[in-house]
């Protein structure tokens, strides 16, 4: 598995001009991508959702009074990982822009 990177670090890319990548100094990530190198968020895990019916309570006026989550109504609905839904709109907005050509 540490063939890999080992084989990038001493095959740069050519447009990088004989430099070695390093993403500690990349100043084109933006805040989540930095949160992610330093180990704070892990942009592959899938994001935990749910979603529940609730039922609201009004008085004869039409005004609020209370309201509370109806028992076993709560699903699970997790969403794909950050980085799956940007993969995602990436390609929605390159058909998009081969759509308006």
């Amino acid at each position: 598995m540490a063939i890999l990177p080992e084989w990038y670090k001493n095959n740069p890319s050519k447009k990088l001009n004989g430099k070695k990548y390093c993403a500690n100094e990349d100043t084109l990530l933006n805040k989540l991508q930095k949160a992610h190198r330093k180990g704070d968020i892990n942009l592959y895990a899938p994001i935990k959702c749910f979603k529940e019916q609730w039922k609201t309570i009004f008085d004869k006026n039409g005004m609020y009074v209370s309201s509370y989550p109806i028992p076993d109504t709560r699903v699970s609905l997790d969403l794909p990982p950050i980085a799956v839904q940007w993969q995602q709109a990436y390609r929605k907005l390159i058909k998009m822009e081969k759509r308006d050509v």
